[in-house]
């Protein structure tokens, strides 16, 4: 006895994943992942709205707890290993997400971006003084809901980017703010001048590497009265990179 059930092949990359089960198109129903392997040794991930495990399950069976149990064990090994696969091996620990027990549709969207952004952080070495790390968490929570917004399809690679970048953006944003907080019109200015020079990023040699050098040289460019286009910026960055050589 079973109803609309939902399977992929486990070797399938978690955009595929996410896209079967994604809760952002159907939010009716059960939507606990399960996986199981079967005598030829094909894995597959799935869901059941319903079906006699989980009907004798509600019924108090212990063997069908257990089976649930087992296979959503499995399923979130296989979700970990592919977050670590793509994001990075540390990223797994660092979301935690070996803890998360009740996998559901949903979160196999959120988790990447809490990959994507957890990658950010380590790639980006942000700094985690207690005088930072309340400010940190917060621009990392808004970059998680940043990347979530991402089409399905997007890459891994394009979500730690879209992350950094986010993130990035929002920092030398908070400062300027500080900076020209007596200043409105020119904050504005500046404001809009940061968000064309993010735009510019993407096309110049640093959008591969995008660091707290990145930061410096954005903030030092429009605290400046250089005019602020791509080339000023990569001079900016270049000699902000050139001190924090000197200073490692």
């Amino acid at each position: 006895m079973s109803w609309n059930k939902t399977s992929i092949a486990s070797t399938a990359s978690l955009n595929q994943i996410a896209q079967t089960f994604s809760l952002k198109r159907n939010v009716a129903g059960s939507h606990h992942l399960r996986a199981k392997t079967d005598s030829e040794g094909h894995t597959v991930i799935y869901q059941k709205h319903f079906s006699t495990t989980k009907f004798l399950a509600i019924l108090g069976s212990a063997d069908a707890k257990a089976t649930i149990r087992k296979q959503r064990q499995l399923a979130n090994h296989l979700l970990s290993e592919k977050v670590g696969n793509e994001y990075g091996s540390g990223t797994v620990d660092h979301i935690q997400l070996r803890g998360h027990a009740p996998l559901r549709g949903y979160q196999v969207e959120a988790m990447q971006a809490h990959a994507a952004v957890a990658a950010a952080v380590d790639q980006m070495e942000l700094p985690q003084r207690n005088a930072d790390k309340d400010f940190i968490d917060r621009v990392c929570e808004m970059a998680r809901d940043h990347v979530y917004q991402l089409p399905p399809e997007a890459s891994a690679g394009r979500r730690i980017y879209e992350a950094k970048l986010f993130i990035i953006r929002t920092i030398v944003e908070d400062g300027l703010s500080f900076h020209f907080r007596h200043q409105p019109e020119t904050l504005k200015k500046k404001l809009s001048e940061l968000n064309s020079l993010c735009t510019s990023l993407q096309y110049s040699p640093f959008a591969q590497s995008l660091d707290l050098t990145v930061v410096a040289g954005l903030s030092s460019l429009l605290k400046s009265d250089e005019n602020p286009v791509i080339h000023q910026l990569e001079t900016h960055i270049a000699n902000a990179r050139q001190g924090h050589g000197a200073r490692s």
